[in-house]
């Protein structure tokens, strides 16, 4: 399938400045603003903060300045709206939030050099498993120590280790992907060629099948359930990235893509909006990768792609440029796309003149699906 590209530009909304829209919520979107946990309402684009959670002197510096913000990584990476609360990674630490009195108390200290996992996962009515919140471990683990998939059941209160995948067969988890329509939950893993995978997990965990591994062609964060497979985006620094269809075992290269895609939403009526991603070179060691300006051998470009792929077919709705700040040390160039009622929400790091910034398309929008060419 050829990338489609539209013929005007996207039109884009500015939702919030200096600020990030984290998840759904009974009131409105959970955001966090200048060290302010928040609703963000919808209809008026205006946000309510309701919790303070600077840390000290620390906290109320970094959220006054964008570039401390982003250098020491302030700003919660992800959220989940899980049996009733709010659940909200922050600096090693995973913090639930009751949404009635917006009080705040640690759920979970994450392991030793772990700040936040990519993603939190809600497994919800899949044959086999219970109703949980999910996720896996992500660091850098330079001794290749084992990596585990941590749950929390519904109505439970303690955390338990579902899965441990042994020593040196993966540095760390990318995502957990439920799949309701084929009752199994996927496992996408990383970093390195060998710990590379795509693995199907059924029946509380207790079974699996790796359907992918042992290429950088099968390092993901990226992936939701299509048809009778999965779509899955690529990640890596080092490869040609691509999007792929993998159903009974057949690989399907979709289109080739602009970077490596670290950050999703799924689409109500099914597939997902994504982004690809500008980082440096994985190869480099040392202060040159932390300050390295220059994009990775798998990465084409200094452009961020937006991109859409569904029922309607793959696009790419818009290329943004990073900005000239080294992608390690003040973050790669991303957009994290964040589903509301009515909005796509769209937060940007490390982009040229929309940094720290989040702007708002709307969910359907005509506007946005023209000019696709259907996925086959």
């Amino acid at each position: 399938m050829p990338i489609n590209r539209r013929n005007s530009p996207l039109v884009l909304k500015t939702a919030m400045s200096c600020g990030k829209i984290l998840c759904q919520i009974d009131q409105g979107m959970l955001a966090w603003r200048k060290g302010w946990l928040g609703i963000f309402d919808e209809d008026s684009f205006e946000f309510s903060p309701m919790v303070d959670l600077r840390l000290g002197w620390k906290g109320a510096i970094c959220s006054a300045s964008r570039f401390l913000e982003r250098c020491l990584r302030e700003t919660p990476r992800c959220a989940a709206l899980f049996d009733g609360k709010a659940f909200v990674t922050r600096n090693g630490y995973l913090l639930e939030v009751d949404l009635d009195s917006w009080t705040v108390k640690n759920s979970l200290i994450f392991r030793d050099g772990m700040r936040s996992p990519l993603s939190l996962s809600v497994i919800d009515g899949i044959h086999g498993f219970d109703d949980c919140l999910a996720f896996g471990d992500y660091w850098g683990n330079p001794n290749r120590e084992e990596v585990c998939i941590n749950v929390l059941c519904k109505g439970q209160k303690e955390w338990c280790r579902a899965v441990i995948l042994p020593a040196g067969s993966a540095c760390h988890i990318h995502a957990i992907v439920p799949d309701k329509g084929r009752d199994r939950v996927l496992v996408l893993t990383g970093d390195a060629d060998e710990e590379s995978a795509i693995i199907e997990f059924k029946s509380n965990f207790n079974e699996c099948r790796i359907l992918l591994s042992g290429r950088q062609q099968f390092r993901s964060c990226v992936a939701v359930p299509w048809k009778d497979g999965i779509l899955f985006a690529t990640d890596s620094p080092l490869e040609r990235n691509g999007l792929y269809y993998l159903a009974d075992s057949e690989l399907q290269l979709i289109t080739s893509l602009r970077g490596s895609c670290i950050y999703y939403d799924e689409l109500p009526d099914g597939g997902m909006v994504f982004s690809t991603t500008v980082e440096p070179d994985s190869n480099l060691t040392g202060w040159k990768y932390i300050v390295s300006r220059k994009p990775g051998p798998g990465i084409t470009g200094n452009q961020v792609d937006l991109c859409m792929v569904g029922k309607q077919g793959f696009n790419v709705l818009e290329s943004f440029e990073k900005d000239a700040w080294p992608s390690l040390l003040f973050q790669f160039g991303a957009i994290e796309p964040v589903i509301g009622s009515r909005h796509i929400f769209l937060n940007f790091t490390a982009l040229k003149n929309h940094d720290r910034s989040v702007m708002a398309v709307d969910l359907p929008g005509s506007e946005i699906r023209m000019h696709n060419e259907g996925l086959k």
